[in-house]
């Protein structure tokens, strides 16, 4: 068994054809399936099954799959890191929310890459409600990220501290306000921020301890339409502090809570016995440089 069988594994494993993998890995398909024939050999046990849906991995093909990823993620650091001594440049992947990207803007991580010419970031931009943690279980080295204190097998320090505010148009009854309290959402039509799937929004379960439902309107990950909504309804928006502050609208109110809902932007990266040098760079170059 070697990294090109292991590669090899994942990719039919993640395809569920031996045509498709094949592809992938730049082999005949007649070619991929003796190297399965022969994983299957050397482990002494099944992998796969053709099922109705195409190549169904076995109890064991996903005992190995987990496995595999994390063998070839390891050796692909170890690349990356002796690289970097041996002088020679290094891509770190960085996935980076949409609040992350206001808190941390590009021109912060081009300097970085200035002052640091042998680590190039390849920066991915997604949702803040986008499911980040299944990157990090695969692809991801580091992560600007809103409110993923609990991303598995993952270090995370806050690199930006944000609170929960509530945003209105000039004029609505609650914009007269210098701050809010939970009770004063009381049968208030609110626009939610989108969470991650899996995850409950802060803002609503306050509201539920508080002893009543909010009058969600929608929820939304889309800061524009959001504020279009505010701006032609008397419905509030759940936001965060730093978000308007950095991109802020004349026509709208920001009016923040007495009960304090954190929503920082974090700064993840995977965990390691040994820290990637690179990572630590970055860290350390963040961590002096991005205003809080």
């Amino acid at each position: 068994m070697n990294t090109r069988t292991l590669r090899c594994f994942i990719e039919v494993y993640e395809k569920k054809s031996i045509a498709a993998a094949a592809k992938e890995v730049y082999i005949s398909p007649q070619g991929l399936s003796k190297i399965i024939r022969q994983l299957e050999y050397d482990l002494d046990t099944e992998l796969f099954y053709r099922g109705a849906h195409g190549m169904e991995p076995t109890e064991a093909a996903e005992v190995l799959y987990a496995r595999a990823r994390h063998i070839i993620y390891l050796l692909d650091d170890i690349k990356k890191e002796i690289s970097i001594l041996g002088g020679s440049k290094t891509a770190l992947h960085m996935v980076i929310s949409f609040s992350g990207s206001l808190a941390v803007p590009y021109e912060i991580l081009q300097r970085f890459m200035e002052v640091q010419p042998q680590v190039q970031l390849k920066i991915d931009e997604y949702p803040d409600e986008y499911p980040i943690n299944e990157l990090f279980q695969d692809e991801a080295d580091v992560g600007i990220v809103l409110g993923h204190e609990g991303i598995a097998h993952c270090t995370y320090e806050i690199l930006v501290p944000g609170r929960t505010v509530i945003v209105a148009k000039k004029g609505h009854p609650l914009s007269e306000k210098k701050e809010l309290s939970i009770q004063d959402l009381r049968d208030v039509t609110i626009i939610l921020k989108a969470t991650e799937p899996g995850r409950d929004n802060p803002l609503q379960e306050a509201c539920e301890k508080a002893g009543f439902l909010p009058k969600i309107l929608y929820v939304s990950g889309n800061l524009l339409a959001a504020r279009r909504t505010c701006k032609q309804s008397l419905a509030v928006m759940e936001s965060v502090d730093l978000i308007e502050k950095v991109s802020p609208d004349e026509d709208l109110v920001v009016i923040p809570l007495k009960e304090k809902i954190s929503r920082p932007i974090y700064l993840v990266s995977r965990e390691r016995d040994i820290q990637n040098r690179a990572v630590t760079l970055l860290q350390k170059f963040l961590r002096e440089n991005v205003k809080r």
